[in-house]
């Protein structure tokens, strides 16, 4: 590993999308650098099982649908204090439409 298990230790990072793929990839790293993450995304079921594979404390989860773009500022407005400020996002949420 080229980088410390601390790099980021007391940053909190934002990751959209966190319930699987790159989203929950990009958590489990962060996690293994020392960072606190909020975890977001629409699927509270499948972000659930994320969280419970990443080191104790190390994460808040959020059930978050982010085409409500109304709700996304009060959402993160309203988390914990020990969960802010927020260092960073890491935006991994979205969906694949395709055409022919």
């Amino acid at each position: 590993m080229i980088f410390s298990s601390q790099a980021f230790k007391d940053y909190r990072f934002l990751i959209t999308g966190a319930s699987s793929g790159i989203g929950a990839a990009t958590a489990q790293l962060l996690t293994q650098f020392g960072a606190k993450l909020v975890l977001t995304s629409r699927n509270i079921e499948k972000l659930n099982v994320v969280a419970d594979a990443l080191p104790i404390g190390s994460c808040y989860t959020r059930g978050i649908d982010l085409s409500e773009s109304d709700l996304i500022y009060q959402e993160i407005k309203s988390l914990p204090q020990e969960w802010l400020p927020l260092h960073g996002i890491f935006h991994a949420a979205g969906n694949e439409f395709v055409r022919p």
